[in-house]
């Protein structure tokens, strides 16, 4: 059975329309080498590989090793860089995948550290900007820039094990486009849901991470209750005592900016539940009320079930700052239990 969904997706891979790229140089290699560690010096020692250079590495990737390299050859990939205008500006951006062995130490001469995979979007007079394409801090997966009515997108075939409504996805394939400043799931033909209501909250992870829980309504009225590590990231401080509860009217470009990434995401359509294979890491759970009644809830454990929701995280976080948030007594009905979100 495994063998046979691989070949499937194989198959899937190879009908995409591809432009056919000549082999790289080892100018050209280095050209773009060098322009990345320009660009940010967190990639200062940055190499070009494929992935399957990360294949029987010290790290987890042996269970994705034989299908990453069966696809690179199926598909004849040989390409470590692609450059295209995913942005739309007229600059031709670059996508480059590789090794960053800055963030490992004690490497010895060689040795593979972590896979990544960027996108460096061009502006004619400002700094670049790096995004990268990894949920999470740790990922092997082949990505291909291709076409779909002239606009440029990227192909992802990533064989890591996800956990998806209980049952393991050995393989996944998606495409992205760049929207509003990221790179998510790309519909061509998204459709619009009226959002009455967007519930998140935010749970512990073995650290510091931010545990809150936000309540934004349509009408304006929005709640903010910062349980811990909202305003410190001091471990154990005052862990027994939360932080407050808060309320505001959203300005209304707030509220209109998740609810259209939801729609654009087709947010009823996705699973209930993600699971990375990990531990200690901070779970996300949404609820999501429509003005027809119907209720949409979605668990993520790790917060990198898709790279809309990704998006989306980022944007409760962002509003836990941006909004003219009064401290006050909490308001009855407003704090849920995870019980509301794993009920039916």
């Amino acid at each position: 059975m495994k063998k046979f969904i691989l070949i499937t997706f194989l198959a899937c891979f190879s009908c995409s329309k591809k432009e056919v790229l000549p082999p790289e140089t080892a100018e050209e290699r280095a050209e773009v080498e060098a322009f990345i560690r320009k660009t940010d010096t967190l990639y200062k020692d940055f190499k070009l590989h494929l992935p399957d250079y990360f294949a029987d590495s010290r790290h987890l990737y042996s269970m994705r090793d034989s299908t990453i390299k069966e696809f690179l050859v199926h598909n004849g990939i040989n390409r470590t860089f692609y450059y295209a205008d995913f942005d739309g500006n007229g600059i031709d951006d670059i996508l480059v995948m590789g090794d960053n062995p800055s963030v490992c130490g004690g490497l010895q001469s060689g040795e593979p550290c972590m896979f990544c995979c960027l996108v460096v979007l061009k502006y004619p007079e400002s700094k670049p900007k790096v995004i990268k394409l990894q949920r999470g801090w740790r990922g092997l997966f082949v990505p291909q820039v291709v076409k779909q009515n002239g606009k440029p997108l990227i192909h992802i075939f990533e064989p890591a094990q996800y956990i998806i409504n209980t049952q393991i996805i050995p393989v996944r394939r998606y495409t992205l486009g760049y929207v509003n400043g990221e790179f998510i799931e790309y519909n061509p033909k998204p459709t619009y849901n009226e959002i009455e209501k967007i519930e998140f909250y935010a749970d512990s992870c073995f650290g510091t991470c931010p545990m809150y829980q936000l309540t934004l309504n349509k009408t304006g009225a929005s709640y903010f209750i910062a349980r811990h590590y909202n305003f410190s990231d001091e471990i154990g401080k005052d862990y027994n005592k939360e932080e407050g509860f808060f309320k505001c009217h959203i300005n209304k470009n707030d509220y209109v900016s998740p609810e259209k990434l939801l729609n654009y995401i087709n947010a009823e359509k996705l699973n209930t539940y993600y699971q990375v294979l990990g531990t200690d890491q901070s779970t996300g759970f949404l609820k999501i009320t429509y003005s027809n009644g119907n209720t949409k809830k979605i668990g993520d454990y790790g917060k990198v079930g898709t790279y809309g929701l990704m998006k989306l995280y980022g944007l409760m976080d962002e509003i836990r700052f941006n909004q003219k948030w009064e401290k006050t007594t909490e308001k009855p009905g407003i704090r849920m239990g995870l019980e509301e979100w794993y009920a039916k």
